[in-house]
């Protein structure tokens, strides 16, 4: 008994130790939430960040992130659990995969029809879609992979592949746009030998790679070291990369099977480890490398390791901006965006399915950030923290939004819809809906809340906030861009697609006219603090001009890449301006002293909506492609 115990306090002490290397002391955050499911065996976050997905012994249930509130249930039968599943690319189809006997059930499930669609023998590898359409789903069974396509209830069988001499496969990955299968093997005779010469059985084992097109085999790679442990084929189908047992990189060129380049990372503790993920840069000239402990970044015609990046939680999956510019990974439900070049980390908040443009909006007290995704919902962030607070969801279209000043209420307008929705910011609750006879474009509220400039086409109407009256309609002549209130409420200006600006009073009733070249549209209105000054952002210059008299106080512009947002502080005499279409400029300019910072050179995308928080302490911009929000404090920007 004493032995029993002495072997158990090691066995502790020993696993304690393990722990402590692989997490630190302190390099996990505490939780900011805990879910009960009961058993749980498998997590994974949807392809769009959107929806958490749990499996266990009630079978599989989709969670909304950061509500954390189940959206679907998939119950499976009694007998089974769902110990592991895998998401389709595009996150319609997920497999669920079950023990029977000594094989393995792979049940196929639409989540759009949120019902079964087809059942095959054998364990999921991955998920792919084939040029057709089909999802492809590669399944391990008795030594052999074997590649389906799966249209509804028919399937049929494209591929498999068998044992090599004593070498049998038992792992698989598709290239990105399914066309090519690499198959992972692992010698059996290494079973046949003590544990303490398995580091010494050095024969090399294959790695094949398969044409699906035409179920062909591309070549045969050798892999010294007894097993595969991680593959990745590059998107153009010409490399193949992998991470041996031994802690070895290799990096194949798949029409030649020349092996172009081995990596030992300098590292022997991540040598002991298999990584968590392998993904190659769009341009194939880099290779991402997930560990328990960040990601590294490799450069393949070098050889050199261009970055080591760490995060708390571990990268167990990985991707490039299109561009290559930036690296995003993460684990457990955290996601990081780095630059490349730096390697420094952008703070950024990622929407999923991306940002429709102009669509970015604080809260009057700074805490919350509004954001649309592409599939018609709405986002509210807390800016503190970068969490999701909750989905506003059921509209489509281009949408416009604007927060009432008290900050209690959301308003979301539609385009395509033709309508205006009040939402509870607090509940997430429909408040309620304003129906027009044209399109909804830009929302402006008044400063005390009790009215909301709608602009439809070429009419701007108020509304009265409580009781949902039209109160007047004012006609331009040409398609409304852009609406603000002054901040004393003595006055509403509209721009227009022609570069008209029209200052109207309180009751809808023409003061002021600027005019500007008719090939110049408004792009945004602002008025300064003191509500003396109008900024007029047309699609080549911002303009400062007095309100009273029209007179032009100061004209910018951003050499020739034109200007796709604007945005005055409030608290602060501070103007934020953007532009560009590849590459873009962000200029702030201090309206007291008239200093000008460029925060960066150029940002490679579309700067599509620029905001100042109501409380003065962040700026939000966000950028094309990529769907990114990045905030900067105010005070890094003085």
């Amino acid at each position: 008994m004493k032995s029993w115990v002495l072997q158990v306090l090691g066995l502790a002490y020993l696993l304690a130790c393990l722990g402590g290397w692989m997490i630190g002391p302190s390099s996990v955050p505490a939780p900011r939430r805990a879910l009960g499911f009961g058993v749980v065996h498998s997590l994974a976050f949807s392809p769009d960040g959107q929806y958490l997905w749990v499996g266990g012994s009630g079978g599989v249930q989709v969670l909304a992130v950061g509500t954390w509130t189940p959206t679907q249930a998939f119950p499976l039968a009694p007998i089974w659990t769902a110990y592991e599943f895998k998401l389709s690319p595009c996150g319609r189809f997920f497999c669920t995969i079950h023990p029977l006997r000594r094989s393995w059930i792979t049940t196929v499930w639409d989540q759009e029809k949120q019902a079964r669609v087809n059942q095959l023998i054998g364990k999921c590898l991955g998920l792919a879609r084939s040029p057709t359409g089909a999802l492809r789903v590669a399944l391990l069974e008795q030594e052999r992979v074997e590649v389906w396509e799966v249209v509804d209830s028919w399937r049929t069988r494209v591929l498999e592949v068998g044992p090599e001499g004593s070498a049998v496969p038992y792992f698989a990955v598709f290239s990105a746009d399914g066309r090519f299968l690499a198959v992972g093997y692992y010698d059996t005779e290494l079973l046949k030998l003590p544990s303490e010469e398995r580091y010494r059985f050095d024969k090399p084992v294959p790695v094949t790679v398969w044409d699906l097109q035409d179920g062909r085999r591309v070549v045969t790679l050798g892999v010294p070291h007894l097993k595969a442990e991680a593959l990745a084929i590059s998107s153009d189908g010409r490399f193949v990369a992998c991470w041996s047992w031994q802690g070895e990189l290799h990096l194949w060129e798949v029409a030649t099977g020349k092996l172009m380049r081995t990596w030992r990372g300098s590292d022997p503790q991540k040598r002991k480890h298999v990584p968590r993920c392998l993904v190659f840069a769009p341009d194939a000239q880099a290779l991402a490398v997930g560990w328990d402990s960040g990601v590294d970044l490799w450069d393949l015609d070098s050889g050199v390791l261009r970055l080591a990046l760490t995060t708390p939680a571990g990268v167990d999956r990985a991707a490039f901006s299109p561009d290559g510019r930036f690296l995003a990974g993460g684990g457990y439900g955290i996601l990081f965006v780095w630059e490349i070049a730096s390697g420094e980390t952008v703070y950024a908040f990622t929407g999923g399915r991306g940002f429709d443009p102009g669509t970015v909006e604080f809260s009057p007290d700074g805490r919350l950030l509004a954001s649309t995704t592409a599939d018609g919902a709405v986002v509210l962030w807390d800016v503190s923290t970068g969490v999701v607070v909750r989905y506003l969801r059921g509209h489509t279209g281009f949408l416009w939004l604007a927060f009432h000043p008290q900050g209690h209420i959301l308003a979301v307008g539609s385009y395509e819809e033709r309508m205006v929705r009040f939402w509870n910011v607090e509940t997430g609750e429909p408040h309620r809906v304003f129906l027009k006879d044209r399109p909804v474009g830009a929302l402006a509220f008044s400063p005390d809340g009790r009215e909301l400039a709608v602009a439809g086409e070429q009419t701007l109407s108020l509304w009265d906030v409580e009781s949902g009256e039209l109160l007047w309609t004012y006609e331009g002549s040409q398609e409304i861009t852009a609406v603000a209130f002054s901040p004393d409420g003595r006055f509403v200006a509209f721009g227009q697609h022609d570069g008209v600006v029209q200052l109207l009073n309180p009751t809808g009733q023409l003061v002021h006219t600027f005019q500007h070249d008719s090939r110049l549209w408004i792009r945004r209105l602002a008025f300064s603090a003191d509500g003396e000054t109008i900024f007029i952002a047309t699609t080549n210059a911002v303009e400062a001009r007095e309100v009273r008299t029209g007179k032009l106080r100061f004209s910018l512009s951003l050499s020739s890449r034109g200007i796709k947002d604007m945005a005055v502080a409030q608290l602060e005499p501070l103007l934020a301006m953007g532009g560009g279409t590849f590459f873009s400029q962000l200029m702030v300019m201090n309206l007291a002293s008239g200093k000008r910072l460029y925060t960066r050179e150029e940002f490679h995308g579309t700067i599509d909506a620029i905001r100042f928080c109501p409380k003065g302490q962040w700026l939000a911009v966000s950028l094309e492609p990529g769907g990114h929000v990045l905030l900067w404090a105010l005070e890094d920007l003085r």
